[in-house]
């Protein structure tokens, strides 16, 4: 616009003046700045003239005069006079510029003449101010108009309160699910948060580009928060679920080992990001509703959003989490939303109200019966997780599996606890060689214990797990324990097992979930399992943090078990710390032992941690560290004279070629079966730590006095669980300390199988 070119004024009087402004409402006043407009359209003498009086009618005013100039540059400059006050218009074609100027009384809204102008000028982008004039002026405290404005202020503060708590949920959800799903809590919180605030922060900066009425757009966004977010959590168990079939049928062996998981981690992070850039445009918009109402009061919004945060993050592990679970949690996070679409509906009177409720009603509506149907689809994708061996075809991959037992679920303030109905292919080779069956009929053998989905024992073949641990430390050292320390084995085996020499005293056991130990007492398959150890009067349960417990006690024993859940968090990876094996030095005699379980410390195996177990140990102060394994030596007497009576007894017809079936020679039999008791036996691996506070060599010869009653472990399996020799080689860059971790390995691409 030249500003040298000349002006002219119109002045138009009536008698009534402009109406006092709306008791409950103050007038408010507009300042648009439209960006990006076609140079041509900003030259359009009659096409502004026509914009501008829409623009008037669309608000409600009433018309009493106007008047527009071009300049002598190509741009105009209009006024719109209307009983309410006016509408100006100035434009700078060469720019593609227009400034807006709105100022209605008696309660007019001047924001749906702004958008109507923004369309017809056809802006990229507007940027807006809004002023209240007129707020109690002329009135006394506490009038009309200030009661308003206190009453939207206080329905502001509502809402923003629900989003931001409805916000950290969702990231907390996410942060939960990933971590559920591929393990490592730390670094998929890490990750989750980062994308989270990343993508809240290129919302806000989109939010801020686009025009519109700011009540209508935050119901918009109310609502796709509450779908997408609802639904978030079963999605992502659902591209878990794809993933571990495509792991496990499609990608052994192929490129698809590495594009599987990547492709799971991009669109899971996806779906975190469309959530936070949606969750990125509710501030601004509700800092813009604030001011509409009470200047200045972007303070007091942003106040509030943060106690929002602060509500989510307590409720999540408190409440949600704990009492609902993740899928639940997610539809009523959901439900909440869409509550809030619906309020910001009835109280701003958005456009197409009706339509808009019952769009917010049938959200809700919906995520409603979704929490309702939850434990059923938890159950789906519980089934999907634990009997993933039905998922041969992708028909199968959908199918529901109802002739498979549910999983029991328990949720305790520290974990998931998963308790699973299933027989093992090979069970009928541990009942060959066991005595377990014999001595109980009724015993358990298809009850699997998981740990936030992390295998911990299989009922049919705990005693390799059990009788290796507790025993093979006892025969190495030749002489049974009298005080025994068990930190962690919440299911009372490890202790069943302690219990059973006559020289035991005293066994304290230190356990930090009071569900697991009630579980160990009460559960039908438990209790049986650890014969009720948890009753035995040598008994002492100690419901404690392991860490905090060791700080405070002054006691010391002959034995210590430490029988803790892998490390597959910073969390769990506490307990195999330098600073906590410290603690365990100090409390173990100095001709006792420590026999801690110690995942994938094997290292003969190719996820091999024994450096860091081993070097973790020597560092808090123990002078000999030994791997120890428990395993079934497969060619022992017992376990070859159980395969040569099968053989012998059973005919053996093998497939060959042709789709023919050959029977074996009892001698090609005996080989066969013998294979197959390898190969079932060599399965069930499990590594452990053996440590001594004091400088000693490992005596692997069996002592019949320390023999105690066992279903599987004797003098023939006694030797097998120290046939490895692994080498120390001293590194402190492989020391696992609570101050520099080296547990859990990091692994960004991850597939988790129970």
């Amino acid at each position: 616009m030249d500003e040298q070119a000349p002006t002219r004024t119109r002045v138009h009087t009536h008698g009534a003046g402009p109406p006092a402004a709306d008791a409950g409402t103050p007038s408010q006043h507009l300042i648009g700045d439209l960006w990006g407009c076609p140079p041509d359209v900003l030259r359009d003498a009659s096409h502004v003239r026509r914009a501008m009086l829409a623009a008037a009618r669309q608000s409600g005013a009433t018309i009493v005069d106007q008047t527009f100039h071009r300049f002598a540059g190509g741009g105009l400059t209009g006024v719109v006079a209307v009983k309410e006050s006016h509408l100006t218009v100035h434009t700078w074609p060469e720019r593609g510029y227009a400034a807006v100027d709105i100022f209605l009384c008696g309660g007019l809204d001047p924001r749906g003449a702004l958008t109507l102008l923004a369309a017809e000028f056809q802006a990229a982008h507007t940027s807006t101010r809004t002023f209240l004039r007129g707020d109690g002026q002329g009135r006394k405290p506490g009038g009309a108009s200030q009661s308003g404005a206190r009453r939207n202020m206080a329905v502001l503060y509502g809402v923003t309160l629900v989003v931001a708590t409805c916000s950290i949920l969702y990231e907390l959800l996410l942060a939960q699910t990933l971590s559920a799903l591929l393990g490592n809590t730390v670094l998929r919180y890490s990750i989750t948060i980062g994308c989270y605030l990343g993508a809240l922060g290129v919302g806000a900066l989109l939010c801020d580009r686009r025009t519109g009425d700011a009540g209508w757009r935050l119901t918009r966004i109310e609502l796709g928060l509450s779908v997408l977010g609802g639904v978030a959590v079963p999605l992502l168990y659902l591209l878990d679920m794809v993933q571990r079939f495509v792991y496990l049928h499609v990608a052994s062996g192929s490129w698809w080992e590495t594009i599987a998981p990547a492709l799971f981690l991009l669109v899971s992070h996806g779906v975190i990001v469309a959530i936070g850039l949606l969750s990125g445009f509710e501030v601004p918009l509700l800092l813009h509703l604030g001011e509409r109402f009470r200047p200045q009061s972007a303070n007091r919004v942003l106040g509030v959003d943060y106690l929002g945060a602060l509500v989510g993050s307590v409720v999540f592990p408190l409440v949600l989490f704990r009492w609902l679970g993740l899928i639940a949690a997610g539809f009523a996070v959901g439900a909440l939303n869409a509550l809030m679409a619906l309020l910001l509906v009835m109280w701003r009177g958005e456009r197409a109200r009706l339509a808009s409720a019952a769009v917010a009603l049938a959200t809700v509506a919906l995520l409603v019966c979704g929490v309702a149907a939850s434990r059923h689809l938890e159950q789906y994708f519980l089934k999907k997780l634990y009997y993933a061996e039905d998922m041969t075809s992708l028909g199968a991959l959908f199918a529901a599996q109802h002739d498979r037992p549910d999983v029991e679920r328990h949720r305790s303030g520290y974990q998931t606890i998963d308790l699973v109905r299933d027989t093992g292919e090979s069970q009928w080779v541990y009942d060959l060689i066991s005595t377990k069956r014999d001595a109980d009929p009724e015993y358990p053998v298809d009850l699997w214990l998981y740990l936030d989905q992390q295998y911990q024992v299989f009922s049919g073949m705990d005693e390799v797990y059990h009788e290796w641990f507790v025993h093979a430390p006892v025969q190495a050292v030749g002489r049974a324990p009298r005080d025994v320390l068990v930190l962690g084995g919440g299911d009372g085996l490890t202790m069943r097992e302690a219990l059973k020499y006559d020289t035991v005293r005293r066994v304290v056991q230190v356990e930090i979930d009071p569900l697991m130990l009630r579980l160990a007492r009460t559960h039908p398959q438990l209790s049986r399992m650890n014969g009720g150890a948890l009753g035995d009067p040598r008994v002492e349960v100690v419901q404690a943090d392991a860490f905090l417990w060791l700080r405070r006690s002054t006691e010391s024993f002959d034995a210590v078990y430490i029988d803790m859940p892998a490390a597959r968090d910073y969390n769990l990876s506490l307990v195999y710390s330098r600073e906590f094996y410290g603690l365990v030095r100090r409390r173990v005699r100095p001709e006792g032992f420590v026999a801690i379980d110690t995942p994938d410390g094997n290292c003969e195996t190719s996820s091999d941690l024994w450096a860091v177990y081993s070097n973790t140990l020597l560092a808090a102060g123990f002078e000999t560290v030994v791997p120890m394994l428990g395993q079934i030596d497969a060619d022992a007497p017992d376990v070859a004279s159980a395969a040569d009576g099968v053989a012998l007894e059973t005919e053996v017809d093998v497939p060959a070629p042709g789709g023919r079936q050959i029977r074996l020679s009892p001698e090609q039999a005996r080989d066969y079966v013998r294979g197959i008791f390898h190969e079932a036996l060599g399965a069930g691996v499990q590594e452990f730590t053996l440590a001594f506070p004091t400088a000693r060599r490992v005596d692997v010869e069996w002592r019949e006095d320390l023999a105690v009653s066992t279903h599987l472990f004797n003098r023939w399996h006694a030797a097998a669980a120290f046939a490895v020799d692994c080498p120390i080689v001293h590194d402190h860059e492989q020391i696992n300390s609570a101050m520099r971790p080296r547990l859990p390995e990091l692994r960004l691409l991850n597939v988790t199988l129970p």
